[in-house]
Order: structure tokens, then C-alpha cells, then sequence
């Protein structure tokens, strides 16, 4: 095992640690195979995709089978005085039975619990100590006392074989839920991973040929029969056919997907065949990116996970204190509980609750997220989200579709829309510019076929224009028809003339999505104030604004426009979620406090951001407020309940009511205690599967 600690600090895996494993408590410890951490202890995760492995869940029960099989008989032997006097209960005090108790304790001390004690010699060696070295001290203190109580001729009472082994067997139990709980909570991981087929149908010169899925490459043909996975990213070529995406993006309806649109790795294809040339396989697909970054969030850290550790490197040295003074206090007053009480202390101060509190809660948030199309980058962007006043949203491509779209079509006296909309179809069909597209397709979907324009030329931001069917036509700004000799009044659109004469107009706008009014009413309802920033300059602006529900907007902003923006809410103490999908949107992205790329975005801005919203629905900003509130309230409860536990067992413990109310407490029953504070945090956790309202969208 190899360890990247040279510095306190506390960092996330570097790239090139894909396909190791880490620490999810102490990212700095990486290794080339499963263990666990020399720190904490705790088993390392694997980086990046790995098969399920119940290697370890397998290892622990069978330790704690044996454990419960000789702890049980051994506590019976051990709790005589519930016997009737009799030849029974002489028999169980007797030196044999003592014996017995000895030999059943072996098996459970030196093999069901030899995990604890290795691990506690690691974390000597390492000067970290951990609950590990509690339960291997605690434990180990009772059984060599009992004996060295043995070999002397101690009497029945002055032995804890049976102390030793429940605390043992309690303490395997609680790891192997803590296992199980951690399977449960990475169930979405493992939900990607069977999204991506094995095998695929490459096609190459008209043959076709079975092939493993992760020895595709960019530019392969790969054939996708109906009902199968697909397997890459890439641009369909040939073929018609309807894919569900529900597992990637959230999208309740199954997409058309015919040439020259794209598809993703781990959607399901529908009734057609496909035809698709490769852009990207195995890490670099969609899936493969998602599955990196739900895997990353998973181990990353809150900065209040910082609080528990500066806790608990305190907390440790402080419990065997603790001990230390319990054990000579009581050997003063009452040598026969001294023993008793201070392994009861050392049991009950484990610190795991307080050690899992935030992982399992950081685990279970990242599932809940992924399952609904929000793919958190960084763990610290759930913790910042709980505080959020402000969501600052970029316009196109964010609140609308960001493709733009014909809205209406004014026709002059003398032509018909359709007519209007044949012209400028004809001219637009030579021309790259975006508006040249929404005409192009409002055409085709209305079934008009489009001849080829001659002498066609344009004016780069301005016009194109040619002839079409015999007739002289232009199309663009009402400067460009004017250049022409053909004078329009401003407004807005793409003007249409034909032979010199004002034909008609095309209005073509960015249209808003159906599902922002809804989302920004919802973001209301949370308290949030939304700000719309944008570079767009057009008179729709406001109407966008306005038929959103955003009543504080700016335009014309330059992407260093819009981080100013931000810092002046910042400067009035808000914390603010920025939302976009492009590159101008990379300024504003570094100076908010936490921000959000939508799936479909540049690469920069989703390299940029914290979260990443795959299904491109600005529903999903309230929702990751939501679940960042969630998860915050879920680590705050975890945090108190493991303190609450510790601050009331440990006084108890160490016999400090006794004097007042004649209570002490029992290692075994410590050990049931440090067991349950557990199996509590981790079922507290995993009520974060509850945060949001299911969407049926979740990984197949």
C-alpha cells in the first residue's frame, strides 16, 4: 500500500488514480488492491468502475458466524448467578468451566477478531490512533487479564473471556452492516455500470463482427439492433428509430433519433436500427464521464468532514485518558469493577458513528443525485448548496432550448407564408448561420421542398441571397435588404424580398424551455432569488424574462460582465449558484460559490462546474438545493447523534454516576451500545434516499 500523505492537508484522488483505491476518509492514502486504510481503517473503495465484490462482506460474516457461535455458549457459562444453586451453577463457577470459557474465547479473540488487532497495529505504526485501537485494546485488556487470572487461580468473577468475545462479536456485526449499508448506498454506481453493454456489432467495409465494447474507437460503425444498449457515443448515419434515455438525462419519453443526431453510451434503442459512427468509447462516453464523476463525488469530502476529523484525532488520545484514570480511580475505591470499567469505556468511546456520519451521508446524496440526472463533481458543492440565496441563470441554452426556432411568419400583400418561408428556405440552404437553420428546418417540417438557389452569395452576419425559381431573393437584416435597394423598416427577424420587393417577415427566436417557468417558480417557493445574465442584446430579452418569471434580468453582458454580477451579490453576503452551458459562462462559473453546467453545455463549462445536469431541465437547480439542504440536515443529525451517544456513554461508562445512582455498565453491553450508534447513523443516511420525489428515471 502505498500513501500520498506528505502534508496534512486533505485532497481528492489525482487523475491517475483511476482504477486504484482510496480512502473515502482520508483521500491521501491510495493503493494498487483492496485493504484497508493504515489511518482510519476503514475499507479502501475502488476508483473509478469496479465489479461488485463481496470479498469482504463474505470475510466478515464468517468471522462473525464463529464469534457468535463460541461467544454464545461462553456468555451463558459467564452469567451463573442466574442459576438456580444447584450442581449447574457449581459446575458453570467451577476452575473447569473457567477453562472452557478460556478455549471458546481463543477462536473469537485471535481469529474472528484479528482484523481489529491488525488494524490497530497499523495505526500504532502510522501514530493515528482509531476506533480499531480501542476495540483491539479494550478487548485485548480483558482477555489477557482473564488470563493471567487463570493461571493464577482466579475465581470466576474476576474473568472477562465472555467481555472480551461479545465485544468482538458486537463489533464484527457492526462492521459487517456498515458493509452491507455501504453496498446499498453505492447501488446508483453499480446502476451506471450495467447500463454499458459488454459486446457491440462493429461494421467495417459492409462486414459485420462481434467485439468486446471497450475495443471500440472513435470513428468505428457500429450497427444497434432494436432493443439493445448502445454501447458508445456517437452520430447516428443511417436509420430511424425511437431510444429511451431515461437512465441518463431523467427524460420520461424515448427521443427520435435519425441522421445526424447524436446518441449516448447506456441509452436503450427502440424498434429501429442504427447505424452510428463513433465520436466516443469506453471513460470518454457520457456514461463513462458520469460514472467517473458520481464515483468521485462519492469519495470527495465536505469542509465539515474537517470538523469530525479534528475531532476525532483528539477524541482518541482523549478516550484511553479517559480509561486510564477510570482504571486507577476504581482500583483505588473498588479493584474489582477497575478492569470492567475502563474497558467499558474504551468500547463505548469507539468512534465509528462519528467517523461514518459524514461519508455515508455524502454516499447516499450522490446515489439520490445521479438517480435524477444531477452528477455532483465535488462533495464541498452539496454543503455550499445548503446555503444558497441567489441562482444567477445564463438565458440561451440554459433557460431555453438554445437552438433558435421560427415563432411566426408575416406575410406581405401579394405572398402567402408558405411562399415566404419556400424563398427565404431556398436561399438559407447554402448558408451556416444559426438562424439559417430554424428556417431550414421550419420548412422541412412543413413539407416544402427546397430548391437549390444559383448565384447565391451572403454577407457574413448580415444576409445571403440568389436566385430561386427565376426570382432575385434576399434574405437578413433590414440594413443588409436596404444595402440591396430594397428599404425595410427596423424590427426584428429575417426580412424576405423577392425581385425588390418586401415579400414578408420570419421571426425566429431562442425559445424558452417548457420547463423553466415551473422550475423558477419553484426556486421561488424555496426562497431563492433568481437573476436571469445574459450577453444577448436583442430586444427579447425582457419578454424571455418576463414569460419566465425572472423579474431581475441584465443583457449585453460579457462573460467577465457576468462574474461582475455575481461579486456584487457576493459583496452583499449571498451565496450564489451560477447556472450555464458555455464557455463565456467559465468566468461567472470560478467566481460563484457553487455552479451548475447543463449536460448539453461546452466542455469548459462542465469542467468548470460543480454539478453537471445531464438532462438539461432547469428543474434540476431546485432539486440539488433541495438535496443539498437534505444532506446537510442528515450530516448534522448524524454528527449529533454520534456525539450525543459518546457524550452520555463515556461518563456512564467510567462509573462517574455510580456514587448518586448506583449505575455501571457492562463492556457487553457497551459493546451492544457502539454497535447500534452504527447501525443508526447508517440508517439516518439512508433516508437520503427519500430527499427527492422519485422520477422513474433511475438506473436500470
Amino acid at each position: 500500500m502505498s500513501s500520498c500523505c506528505h502534508s496534512s492537508e486533505k485532497h481528492a484522488p489525482p487523475p491517475d488514480a483511476w482504477g486504484k483505491y482510496v480512502c473515502p476518509m482520508h483521500p491521501e492514502v491510495i493503493a494498487d488492491v483492496p485493504g484497508d486504510c493504515p489511518i482510519c481503517g476503514m475499507p479502501l473503495e475502488p476508483v473509478g468502475p469496479a465489479p461488485e465484490d463481496h470479498r469482504e462482506e463474505s470475510d466478515l460474516l464468517r468471522r462473525f458466524l464463529v464469534a457468535a457461535v463460541c461467544t454464545t455458549p461462553l456468555f451463558l457459562l459467564a452469567m451463573s448467578h442466574w442459576l438456580p444453586s444447584g450442581a449447574l451453577r457449581s459446575w458453570a463457577e467451577s476452575p473447569t468451566s473457567i477453562r472452557v470459557q478460556a478455549l471458546l474465547s481463543i477462536p473469537v479473540f485471535w481469529w474472528a477478531g484479528w482484523p481489529f488487532h491488525v488494524k490497530a497495529c497499523r495505526s500504532l505504526v502510522a501514530r493515528r490512533a482509531n476506533m480499531f485501537s480501542l476495540i483491539s485494546l479494550g478487548t485485548g485488556a480483558a482477555w489477557f487479564f482473564s488470563a493471567w487470572m487463570l493461571a493464577s487461580g482466579g475465581h470466576h468473577h474476576d474473568v472477562y473471556f465472555e467481555a472480551s468475545a461479545m465485544i468482538i462479536a458486537l463489533a464484527l456485526a457492526g462492521q459487517l452492516l456498515e458493509a452491507l449499508g455501504r453496498r446499498k448506498a453505492g447501488r446508483a454506481l453499480r446502476g451506471l455500470l450495467d447500463l454499458a453493454p459488454p459486446r457491440a456489432l462493429r461494421v467495417s467495409e459492409g462486414v459485420e463482427e462481434d467485439v468486446a465494447a471497450e475495443s471500440l474507437a472513435a470513428g468505428d460503425i457500429v450497427r444497434i439492433r432494436p432493443g439493445e444498449k448502445i454501447p458508445v457515443d456517437g452520430d447516428v448515419i443511417e436509420g430511424r428509430s425511437d431510444v429511451e434515455e431515461a437512465s441518463l438525462t431523467g427524460e420520461p419519453l424515448p427521443v427520435l433519433k435519425e441522421p445526424g443526431l447524436r446518441v449516448m453510451a447506456g441509452t436503450i434503442n427502440g424498434t429501429g436500427t442504427l447505424l452510428v459512427r463513433t465520436s466516443r468509447a469506453g471513460r470518454e462516453t457520457t456514461l463513462g464521464r458520469v460514472i467517473e464523476l458520481v464515483s468521485g463525488a462519492q469519495r470527495s469530502r465536505l469542509p465539515v468532514q474537517n470538523l469530525a476529523d479534528r475531532i476525532a484525532e483528539w477524541f482518541v488520545p482523549a478516550v484511553l485518558l479517559v480509561a486510564a484514570v477510570t482504571f486507577l480511580v476504581w482500583a483505588y475505591f473498588s479493584p474489582a469493577y477497575a478492569l470492567a470499567n475502563a474497558v467499558a469505556v474504551l468500547i463505548i468511546a469507539c468512534p465509528c458513528a462519528i467517523g461514518l456520519a459524514v461519508p455515508m451521508s455524502v454516499t447516499v446524496a450522490a446515489g439520490v443525485a445521479a438517480k435524477h440526472g444531477i452528477f455532483v463533481r465535488d462533495a464541498a458543492a452539496l454543503q455550499i448548496l445548503s446555503r444558497v440565496g441567489t441562482v444567477a441563470l445564463d438565458k440561451t441554452g440554459t433557460l431555453t432550448e438554445g437552438r433558435p426556432r421560427v415563432v411566426g411568419i408575416h406575410a406581405e400583400t401579394g405572398f402567402s407564408e408558405r411562399e415566404v418561408l419556400r424563398m427565404a428556405g431556398a436561399v438559407e440552404r447554402a448558408s451556416e448561420h444559426p438562424l439559417a437553420g430554424a428556417v431550414l428546418r421550419e420548412a422541412v417540417g412543413a413539407g416544402i421542398t427546397l430548391e437549390s438557389p444559383t448565384d447565391f452569395f451572403s454577407e457574413p452576419g448580415m444576409g445571403v441571397g440568389g436566385v430561386v425559381d427565376g426570382h432575385a431573393v434576399l434574405a437578413g437584416s433590414p440594413r443588409f435588404l436596404g444595402s440591396r435597394g430594397v428599404p425595410v423598416p427596423e424590427g426584428e427577424g429575417i426580412y424576405v424580398s423577392v425581385d425588390g420587393r418586401l415579400a414578408g417577415t420570419i421571426l425566429v427566436r431562442d425559445v424558452l424551455r417548457p420547463e423553466t417557468p415551473p422550475a423558477v417558480s419553484e426556486m421561488k417557493e424555496l426562497g431563492l432569488n433568481v437573476l436571469m445574465l445574459t450577453g444577448d442584446a436583442s430586444p427579447s430579452v425582457a419578454s424571455v424574462a418576463a414569460e419566465a418569471g425572472i423579474l431581475q434580468w441584465h443583457s449585453g453582458l460579457t462573460p467577465l460582465g457576468k462574474a461582475d454580477i455575481i461579486r456584487e451579490a457576493q459583496a452583499r453576503s449571498e451565496v450564489v449558484l451560477m447556472a450555464g452551458d458555455g464557455v463565456n459562462d467559465a468566468p461567472a462559473f470560478a467566481v460563484a460559490d457553487v455552479s451548475a453546467a447543463m449536460g448539453a453545455g461546452t466542455d469548459v463549462a462542465k469542467e468548470s462546474a460543480g454539478l453537471i445536469l445531464l438532462n438539461n431541465h432547469p428543474t434540476a437547480l431546485p432539486a440539488a438545493v433541495r438535496l443539498g439542504r437534505a444532506t446537510m440536515r442528515n450530516i448534522h443529525r448524524n454528527l449529533f447523534l454520534a456525539f450525543l451517544y459518546n457524550s452520555l456513554g463515556i461518563p456512564i461508562a467510567a462509573g462517574l454516576f455510580y456514587p448518586f445512582t448506583g449505575w455501571l455498565l457492562n463492556p457487553v453491553i457497551a459493546g451492544v451500545a457502539m454497535s447500534l450508534s452504527s447501525v443508526t447513523v447508517i440508517a439516518s443516511a439512508l433516508t437520503l434516499a427519500r430527499a427527492l420525489p422519485s422520477t422513474g428515471a433511475a438506473p436500470r
